[in-house]
């Protein structure tokens, strides 16, 4: 099937052009007559003549093997501020920027409908290869544009994004954090070590909780005989071949835009395993609503309400959710836990608030955003640019693809103090203090996207990590159902898509990071049981490891029109890449990048560590604008509920060399992963 096509595809436009973000001079929408260069121009590896940069991916070459969390270090050191890199084989180039004021102003300045790019062979899937019939469908968030895009965000927003309705979930995704720290205790073996794979623990609580928000539903995820073919652990399982293959396809070179590839065959595979195993828990869903199998307390599940509105887009939503929310945050919860293990202060503190606090807990918060910003699952936002722009003395066109390396810049001195030390506090000290978060630029950070193009499951991911269902709220594929049964049908689908290992990812990352700073991790336990409430601390733990270990690399755009930045002339429709993670440890946005400080997102203005003293466009781990991760609130729900469940039962600590990162589509977190699990 669709074995031979030709080079250029309906989702690949030969004139688009791909850039990444990342420094910052002179920025502004491109006028005639301005002494800019072309973006051909703009500095980057070799260029030969037909082959154009290919040969520095082969082996030999400058970039060959260097397709790791590795890379965006190289470019910057190596070529300086903003970076060409020619597309090979039909793919749009890409240039990257290392500075958060060209992000600010391309991504603000965009038109209304801002172009994500990214996910072009899930896209060419869904579009083409997996087209039922001639009728246009809208396809999901994740791989929809402009006013297909618009309409399909309309209709889920009230059901995704409204804060009140989102802490209605509170109670239940609870139950399963209880549920988890169960499991683990009867996991550890005599050392308080789980020797079993603690990415695939994580899935599974990742997955149990998107699937009870997303589908009004347990999936039993947590059965101790739940066999290895179970659609539970295969779902999981595709959702990690997925995203392995986005990486081989959409950003490195290959030649599937002709022909096709042995990844390309593998990829269509996992795509039409993903469908087939959303539309299994969908319909199991769909068919107990019908039976009136509904909570006990009656509460609409996201699919349920989405079905109300309208059942195709139901589905959609609810199929994205499980592709995107299982390794997603599983990854932040292993960073989260790494962070913890290696901070035993700071964990010791996030459990003392823990233990007092019931409702707010502010230092749970901000373990959670340092987590976000020093393991992010994702190093950057991505755009394609709706005009043209100057960038740092470059016209960048209209349609080029834009990085915002908010990975690599969140962990610059420049931007926060002590970038790569573990400091929650600076998300919740006095604005006087110098680790302030807010001292900042608010581009840095951005782990859930930016704008209306923001992550739209970031409400739940944080919330995951928090509290109990208090009423039965009705699951997401619920409420939609009764909006748009095709709109919850697809929301739900790509909530199990993207909603898995993203949330995985960024546990580990904070419990990793916690164990390695033991001392925020006692001043985190410290808040979580004594704070009812806000948990400031906890917020400022998530950010940090956000942006020491964040789940994305950067934010994606396309140009909507010429921009001119870094003194070159970007074009219009070109991919622009802000490097975030890269920008979010270095030292001149963050004060000690490299150290895990979640003080620096709660201090006083006044200290040097404080966030808010460097640009807000370094961080932003969930995107940015109207693009920015819908899944955002869903995402912190479940990381703060889990996070505090796990430091109040933990004390969480990490033996061996420090914990290596495979960077992909996502960031992962390569085993063994020597945590300790001791009972507090």
């Amino acid at each position: 099937m669709n074995t031979i096509r030709r080079s250029v595809i309906n989702i690949v436009v030969v004139n688009q052009r791909c850039l990444r973000f990342t420094s910052t001079n002179t920025i502004k929408d491109s006028e005639e007559g301005n002494n800019v260069k072309s973006w051909k121009e703009i500095p980057g590896p070799s260029t030969l003549p037909i082959i154009g940069q290919l040969h520095n991916f082969l082996p030999g070459g400058s970039l060959y093997g260097r397709f790791d969390e590795k890379l965006p270090g190289y470019l910057y050191e190596t070529y300086g501020p903003i970076v060409r890199l020619e597309g090979n084989f039909g793919s749009p180039p890409m240039i990257f920027l290392y500075d958060a004021e060209p992000a600010m102003h391309i991504f603000r300045n965009e038109n209304i409908l801002p172009l994500r790019p990214g996910f072009q062979s899930l896209e060419y899937f869904r579009k083409t290869y997996n087209k039922k019939s001639d009728a246009v469908e809208s396809t999901g968030l994740l791989t929809e544009h402009e006013e297909a895009w618009k309409k399909f965000r309309s209709a889920v927003n009230p059901v995704m994004l409204q804060p009140k309705t989102i802490k209605l979930y509170t109670g239940i995704l609870a139950e399963v954090a209880d549920d988890m720290i169960s499991r683990m205790k009867n996991l550890r073996n005599k050392d308080n070590i789980i020797e079993s794979e603690l990415n695939m623990e994580m899935n599974l609580w990742s997955l149990e909780s998107i699937g009870l928000v997303a589908l009004g539903r347990r999936l039993n995820c947590f059965d101790p005989n739940l066999p290895e073919d179970s659609p539970v652990k295969e779902l999981i399982k595709v959702v990690h071949e997925i995203f392995y293959c986005m990486d081989k396809l959409d950003f490195q070179p290959s030649l599937w835009r002709y022909f096709s590839t042995p990844a390309f065959k593998r990829a269509m595979k996992h795509y039409e395993d993903q469908i087939r195993l959303s539309e299994y828990f969908i319909e199991m869903a769909i068919k107990e609503l019908k039976e009136e199998k509904k909570y006990q307390n009656g509460e609409k599940g996201i699919l349920e309400k989405l079905l109300e509105i309208d059942q195709k887009v139901a589905v959609i939503m609810a199929s994205d959710m499980l592709l995107a929310g299982v390794d997603t945050t599983a990854t932040t919860i292993i960073a989260l836990l790494y962070l913890l293990a290696n901070n035993p202060e700071k964990q010791k503190k996030l459990r003392n608030e823990i233990m007092t606090a019931k409702d707010k807990r502010p230092y749970l918060r901000a373990c959670i955003k340092e987590s976000l910003r020093l393991l992010p699952v994702v190093g950057g936002n991505f755009r394609q640019t709706t005009k043209d722009y100057d960038v740092l003395g470059y016209r960048i066109p209209k349609k080029m693809f834009v990085v915002v390396a908010n990975q690599y810049m969140s962990q610059m001195e420049k931007y926060y103090p002590k970038p790569h030390e573990f400091i929650p506090e600076r998300w919740i000290v006095d604005k006087n203090d110098p680790l302030y978060y807010g001292n900042t630029h608010p581009f840095v950070h951005t782990p859930f996207g930016y704008g209306v193009r923001s992550c739209i499951e970031m409400a739940i991911k944080e919330l995951k990590e928090e509290k109990k269902y208090q009423n039965g709220e009705k699951g997401i594929l619920e409420k939609l159902l009764e909006i748009d049964q095709k709109v919850a049908v697809i929301m739900a689908s790509d909530m199990l898509l993207a909603g898995v290992d993203t949330t995985a990812t960024t546990i580990i990352a904070l419990l990793y990071l916690l164990a390695n700073n033991p001392e925020k991790q006692k001043k985190l336990r410290n808040e979580i049981m004594t704070a009812k409430d806000k948990r400031p601390y906890l917020r400022a733990c998530i950010k940090e490891s956000l942006r020491l270990l964040p789940v994305v690399g950067g934010n994606f755009r396309q140009t909507t029109k010429d921009y001119d930045v870094l003194g070159y002339r970007i074009p219009k429709k070109m991919f622009v890449v802000v490097a975030n993670q890269y920008m979010s440890q270095m030292e001149k946005y963050y004060p000690k990048p490299h150290e895990f400080i979640p003080e620096r997102w709660i201090v006083d203005k006044n200290d040097p560590l404080y966030y808010g003293n460097t640009h807000p466009f370094v961080h932003t781990p969930f995107g940015y604008g109207v693009r920015s991760c819908i899944g955002r609130r869903i995402a912190e729900l479940e990381i703060e509920t889990f996070a505090a469940k796990l430091i109040q039962n933990f004390d969480v600590r990490w033996f061996g060399p420090p914990i290596k990162v495979r960077a992909t589509t996502l960031n992962y977190f390569v085993g063994p992963y020597n945590f300790i699990f001791n009972n507090v």
